[in-house]
């Protein structure tokens, strides 16, 4: 009895457990080693594509984020300081005309005071002997004002009254207020450029010696006009804009108004911008209006403030369409990659066969039937 109880025991091991060929289960299907290998191996090596799959996915979309990242931000500095450099450089050329036109103007004003001053002084000479002023006499100043070209010839008195003009409607009046108190001088000549009635006006004035009065002349502003027009500093942003985007302006800081503008019709009304900002000789100020971000550039000079106002989102519309463009070149490169990992998986499928093995159970049908 003893001995059939081993014996049985040692059967029953060698049925359960067959350490160098087989396998058996109480239905008694037989399962090879090999196909147990098979299988293990198979399942490590799809668990390892599939975590390839994931780190190379992962991997080449962090790095499609960060080539994005880093092109909008290059781009975006690149273009700043693009629009930057072509805002100082428009601004340096604008100082130039600046220039240029103040001397300009100073050297026209000074041509025409000299101009003036010397026609008037001519007449004052040829009247100065004159001692009645009649209706008869009245006539050599309609004749002296066509000479010079004047618009109007005027003689006061010593009180500073007009005792004679070619236009009648003048007589009785005083003269200039600016030449009330050289009346009575012996030697004195000057020329005024004013506004009357919203109009230019040049107005010139010489003593008749030895205190007698002086000779008051009128003369037409339109070349002041023309030479003004010329030398326009309202002129300047509508020729030569600093930017091709956002506003360009000229401030006069003594009137804290615009002498130019991109909008024309801004001419001569007062400047939105807080001087307080414009610190420095040149510089860059970051301002947020209506939740918009604006980069405000802008130089000195002399008494004008040049700038240049440009909304941050105009400047980043070539930044957008990188950012899109090496977006979707990521995509295209992971997708490509995505296939040829998929196409590798295929292969080594087709190559390997034994490495993905069919189910277990079909596979052990398949041996039985042919043993």
């Amino acid at each position: 009895m003893r001995s059939t109880a081993v014996f049985a025991k040692i059967g029953w091991f060698r049925m359960v457990y067959k350490p160098h060929s087989l396998w058996y289960n109480k239905s008694g299907n037989q399962f090879e080693t090999k196909l147990r290998k098979c299988r293990r191996k198979g399942k490590r090596m799809k668990k390892q594509l599939l975590h390839t799959y994931r780190f190379v996915f992962l991997c080449m979309l962090i790095a499609v984020v960060g080539l994005c990242v880093v092109a909008g931000y290059s781009v975006r500095v690149l273009d700043q300081n693009q629009v930057i450099q072509q805002v100082d450089t428009n601004m340096e050329a604008a100082k130039v005309r600046l220039d240029r036109d103040a001397e300009a103007s100073a050297t026209m004003m000074e041509d025409l005071r000299n101009e003036y001053a010397s026609k008037t002084r001519v007449v004052a000479m040829l009247l100065e002997e004159q001692k009645d002023w009649s209706s008869e006499n009245e006539t050599i100043l309609e004749e002296l004002r066509v000479v010079i070209d004047a618009d109007q010839i005027s003689v006061s008195n010593e009180t500073g009254i007009l005792i004679a003009s070619t236009d009648f409607s003048s007589t009785g009046k005083r003269a200039y207020r600016a030449f009330l108190s050289h009346t009575t001088d012996p030697v004195f000549t000057d020329v005024v450029f004013t506004m009357q009635n919203d109009k230019p006006m040049i107005l010139a004035a010489s003593a008749l010696g030895s205190g007698k009065g002086l000779i008051q002349v009128q003369y037409p502003a339109e070349s002041m006009l023309t030479q003004s027009q010329e030398n326009d500093v309202s002129a300047i942003v509508a020729d030569m804009p600093f930017s091709d985007m956002g506003i360009s302006a000229i401030i006069d800081t003594d009137t804290g108004k615009y002498v130019s503008h991109t909008q024309v019709e801004r001419c001569g009304t007062a400047s939105d911008y807080d001087e307080s900002l414009f610190s420095g000789k040149k510089g860059k100020v970051d301002l947020l209006r209506q939740h918009q971000r604006y980069m405000i550039r802008y130089q000195t000079h002399e008494n004008y403030i040049l700038l240049v106002d440009i909304p941050y989102r105009e400047m980043d519309n070539a930044r957008g369409m990188v950012i899109k463009w090496v977006f979707a070149s990521g995509l295209i490169l992971l997708l490509v990659a995505t296939l040829s990992m998929r196409m590798g998986y295929f292969y080594l499928k087709k190559k390997s066969p034994e490495l993905f093995p069919k189910e277990p159970s079909n596979w052990a049908k398949q041996q039985k039937s042919k043993k």
